[in-house]
């Protein structure tokens, strides 16, 4: 059957894909919220110099 295999090949790729997106996610996440903390602390401070 040689479909059957092809659909194998596609779900261990698409099982790769989904892991190694699940690991880059968890790996920038933090990095995505820091440079968002930092932003909102800087236009805090933006604020405070304005008023």
């Amino acid at each position: 059957m040689p479909a059957n295999s092809g659909m194998k090949r596609a779900n261990g790729f698409a099982r790769f894909c989904f892991v190694y997106v699940n690991k880059y996610i968890i790996n920038i996440f933090p990095v995505v919220t820091n440079m968002m903390k930092i932003e909102y602390d800087n236009s805090q401070k933006g604020q405070k110099f304005v008023q």
